[in-house]
């Protein structure tokens, strides 16, 4: 071996060791840097010169600088970063929900919905006192409000949900494409798979925004032979390559809501993610948040349909001389069946009772309605028809019309002949709105009449027995304890309070699966940090390791430079 040889091996062995020193300092450089993974300088021996009698050593290469990296553990911990997002987002959302259902301040729908059933029953008792009855409209009024209240939260929380979605779907596009846009630089770094691995800070730069991703949506990577990456969330593919798949954001409506949704552009194909925050948000906006409002129509529209029946069927201390259906028709010639009424009609009848203030006498007058599916069902224009030939032979001033928006009116142009409704069993008074105490179809509209509220003279509480009459009222009554709701018939309150206890078990369980998941996410990121991540006193002895080894390098070199120059001294 030469001494130029010599000078050629204390050359690799400098930039061989500079190299490793660099990638320490790198390292030391990126300790805080997070989702920074460790690199090493990987050194072997270069090829030995063959001298006959022996091998002899030529010095020193860097063959890689590489990654350390556990694949499996990074698979791992992004399948428990979804989760966890996943549950983060649940968590909170159940815990607004719990906000909005709470009666823990006494302002809640359970509270109003007591303080009404109170207020009827003081009603039983004392059906004649105008002060209790004005209490009663109030109270009702009171609900009627919670109940809007109540939607509001609802669909603002629901609203609140959406632009986060929308936020969500537009950090999915933005981060594809970056994963897209490594993807094309590590496979011109890597030659297309001729040098695997080589391109290091770049796959630590994409692991990072996998991992972010993995937070927004379920991912599953897998990795090509030219070091690209494929990712896929539920079963839909995110980026193919140096291609990321877009989504266009496009409203939908829901009733009275819009909201977004997410297609891929190019095939139309809706984005169904099976983990991460966009689960749990969607979960939210379209399954717990439609269920709620619905659970709450379905508490108002008991309270419309058994209130109304019962008060279209008695009367207060004074009768009607004008009445208005609080909902039309979409037709006055269609049958009423098929006229758009919120509520079902069945073939059968109703009695329009007219009193006679003078004489305190009454007449009833039978309405019977044909709904037997054929082509001479009922229409609103022959109730009307009917009311007036029925009871505007005896009474010509009472006379009953459909206006131009489809609703029916009946009017007594005479204060001392004043009229009331009893025995309807065909739903139609309820469906159109005569004579009841609420108005509306959902806990979105629900109101009390505006009639009683002007008048609550107008309160039905008995059957026309006398001002002691609380016949009417003690059906009413009977309603708070009527199970009605769900499989196993809750009443009214009863459901409401089911509905805030299961509220309450899941957001419950929720936190459970929270405080679970932070700590096995927690504790991969451990592992993950004891396999890849930078511990400075670690590198600092790596460092002094590799100092001594250039220093005894630099010593080497010198040393053959002295016998050089020793050497051309001597001839």
């Amino acid at each position: 071996m030469s001494l130029f040889s010599s000078l050629n091996l204390a050359r690799q062995s400098l930039g061989a060791h500079q190299t490793a020193i660099q990638t320490v300092g790198q390292n030391i450089a990126n300790a805080n840097t997070e989702g920074y993974a460790r690199q090493r300088a990987v050194l072997r021996p270069t090829a030995p010169d063959d001298r006959i009698f022996a091998f002899v050593g030529t010095g020193v290469e860097v063959t890689r600088i590489e990654r350390i990296v556990d694949e499996h553990l990074e698979t791992t911990l992004r399948g428990a970063n979804s989760d966890l997002g996943n549950l983060t987002e649940r968590n909170r959302v159940f815990s607004m929900v719990e906000t909005i259902l709470s009666d823990l301040d006494g302002g809640g729908l359970s509270d109003a919905m007591a303080r009404f059933f109170d207020s009827v029953e003081d009603l039983a008792n004392e059906p004649q006192d105008p002060s209790v009855r004005g209490l009663v409209v109030e109270e009702a009024r009171t609900l009627t409000e919670t109940f809007h209240y109540l939607d509001a939260q609802i669909r603002n929380l629901r609203g609140s949900l959406n632009t986060d979605i929308e936020t969500v779907y537009a950090d999915v596009n933005r981060i594809s494409q970056e994963i897209a846009d490594l993807n094309r630089n590590i496979g011109t770094a890597e030659a297309g798979g001729v040098a695997p691995g080589s391109a290091n800070d770049l796959r630590t730069q994409r692991d990072a925004l996998l991992t972010e991703l993995s937070e927004l949506v379920d991912v599953k990577v897998i990795e090509q032979t030219n070091g690209m990456v494929q990712v896929v969330t539920g079963s839909d593919v995110l980026v193919v390559g140096s291609r990321a798949r877009t989504l266009e954001v496009e409203w939908q409506s829901d009733g009275d809501i819009s909201f977004h949704t997410a297609r891929f552009e190019d095939d139309g194909m809706l984005l169904r993610p099976n983990g991460g925050r966009l689960q749990a948000l969607l979960n939210g906006r379209d399954g717990l948040m439609v269920q709620l409002r619905q659970d709450l129509d379905q508490v108002a529209q008991q309270f419309l349909t058994e209130f109304n029946a019962i008060h279209a069927g008695g009367e207060g201390t004074s009768l009607y001389t004008e009445l208005a259906a609080t909902n039309a028709v979409t037709g006055a010639d269609l049958r009423l069946s098929e006229a758009g009424l919120p509520f079902p009609i069945e073939d059968g009848q109703f009695t329009f009772q007219v009193r006679n203030e003078g004489d305190g006498t009454r007449e009833s007058y039978v309405i019977a309605l044909d709904l037997d599916g054929t082509d001479d069902d009922t229409t609103l224009q022959d109730l009307a028809d009917m009311i007036n030939t029925q009871v505007g032979v005896d009474h010509p001033e009472i006379s009953a019309r459909v206006t131009v928006d489809g609703h029916l009116e009946i009017q007594s142009s005479d204060d001392s002949l004043k009229f009331t409704f009893r025995d309807d069993n065909t739903g139609a008074l309820t469906a159109l709105g005569l004579g009841t105490l609420f108005t509306g179809t959902s806990a979105l509209n629900i109101d009390v009449r505006s009639q009683l509220m002007d008048n609550p003279t107008l309160l039905a509480s008995g059957r026309g027995a006398g001002s002691g009459d609380n016949t009417a009222v003690l059906d009413m009554l009977g309603f708070r304890d009527k199970g009605l709701l769900g499989p196993d018939e809750k009443t009214v309150e009863e459901f409401y309070v089911s509905i805030v206890a299961q509220v309450g078990v899941r957001g419950a369980e929720a936190r459970d699966l929270l405080l679970n998941q932070e700590a096995i996410t927690t504790n991969l990121q451990n592992q993950r940090e004891s396999v890849s991540g930078v511990n400075v006193d670690e590198e600092a002895i790596e460092l002094i390791q590799l100092q001594r080894a250039y220093q005894g390098s630099a010593r080497f070199l010198t040393i053959v430079d002295r016998l050089l120059e020793t050497l051309l001294n001597s001839v």
